[in-house]
């Protein structure tokens, strides 16, 4: 379907017209006069009035028809968007049309599926029937093609850049819990700091050393990086610092001199600050007791939220900090001391909360805590 839509397209323009012939109608309707067509009627070479059936000229100016509309009909001639949309009959190149539809996917990390939703055929369907809204399996296609269109822009960039590079790369999991590996190279190009991913992965288990190694051995070998990088950087998991002294042993003929691997600085910053938090384990157990409590039942949330609106509190939601989650533990204790009234409230009055009530001097550890760690969230 959409190879004969591409048939009957212009190759030189964005839009094309439907029509057996170019005429005078056709034209005027393709700029923003089209107004007049709602107005007036071609009869022979004249234009006539739909109103009053006025006669003028084929060549008249549109200041002279809308002098008429204006003074006999008392009617401003004004451009009608529905009617411009459904008179034109303006068919937008299929081609790009499914260019612009993948920047919207992806770029909004929509599901291919999108295609084929019936409201966004409608809504395509809306605005132009004319338009062929393409299959999932075209967009997830067209999809991959530009992958290997910018990865081959990329290869052939790095292939004669002259300059260093400096990688940057982590484990990542999905929503579905499928570990990803980023890997992205940081350059100086034309003075100015470029950035660009060139790699991300699946990678199995085991997410051992060597398994690493491979996987940021193959990102390097696929764009002709060895003799360039003169960094990397990493967090401190154990697979990831033994994968990269594996990858300076496989490499060691081939890297840079100078070639360093940068531990994390913020990632260490953090690991101190769990460090002293976990002296404090036990206070923060009693928070962390209290907030998982509401969190995990729709019938105490609602009465959390019933508890705000006594209190004409706003019903902010409770955050449970997580280990692997930086900043979480910061995120908890300062939300929490938010709603510090509305917590206490439940725990004095709600029978099912009395186990959960936490002291003043919890309270005012925690807002110690909170203004220590603050800095460090922040940056």
């Amino acid at each position: 379907m959409a190879e004969k839509q591409n048939q009957n397209l212009s190759s030189d323009d964005d839009v094309v017209a439907i029509t057996s012939n170019k005429s005078e109608e056709v034209r005027d309707k393709q700029n923003i006069n089209c107004w007049k067509w709602q107005c007036f009627e071609k009869v022979e070479n004249k234009l006539k009035c739909k109103k009053c059936a006025k006669m003028f000229s084929s060549k008249s100016s549109i200041s002279t028809l809308k002098y008429h509309y204006n003074s006999v009909h008392n009617i401003k001639g004004q451009v009608q968007i529905d009617s411009f949309i459904n008179t034109t009959k303006l068919v937008p190149k299929q081609f790009n049309f499914i260019d612009v539809l993948v920047e919207f996917i992806v770029s909004g990390q929509h599901p291919f599926s999108i295609v084929e939703e019936s409201g966004f055929i409608n809504l395509i369907n809306g605005l132009n029937d004319k338009v062929i809204p393409p299959s999932r399996d075209t967009i997830e296609r067209r999809i991959n093609d530009k992958f290997d269109e910018k990865k081959k822009v990329m290869q052939e960039f790095f292939k004669s850049f002259d300059g260093k590079i400096a990688l940057t790369t982590d484990f990542w999991t999905s929503i579905k819990m499928k570990p990803f590996a980023a890997i992205t190279a940081h350059f100086v190009c034309n003075e100015s700091l470029k950035h660009v991913l060139v790699d991300f992965k699946l990678v199995p288990h085991p997410h051992d050393g060597e398994q690493f190694m491979a996987c940021i051995k193959s990102a390097i070998d696929e764009f002709n990086l060895v003799d360039k990088i003169i960094a990397i950087s990493t967090d401190n998991a154990k697979a990831i610092v033994k994968g990269v002294k594996l990858l300076q042993s496989e490499l060691e003929d081939n890297l840079d001199d100078n070639f360093y691997h940068i531990r994390c600085f913020g990632h260490i910053i953090y690991l101190i600050v769990q460090a002293g938090v976990n002296e404090i384990k036990h206070q923060l157990e009693s928070i962390r007791n209290l907030v998982t409590f509401i969190t995990t039942s729709s019938k105490r949330r609602q009465m959390m939220e019933e508890a705000c609106l006594s209190l004409k509190v706003e019903n902010l939601t409770l955050i449970k900090d997580l280990p692997t989650r930086w900043n979480s533990t910061f995120n908890m204790i300062e939300r929490a001391l938010k709603m510090k009234k509305v917590l206490n409230y439940l725990c004095y009055q709600e029978k099912s909360f009395e186990k959960y009530n936490i002291s003043n001097e919890v309270w005012d550890l925690m807002k110690s805590i909170c203004s220590f760690l603050k800095p460090n969230a922040l940056s």
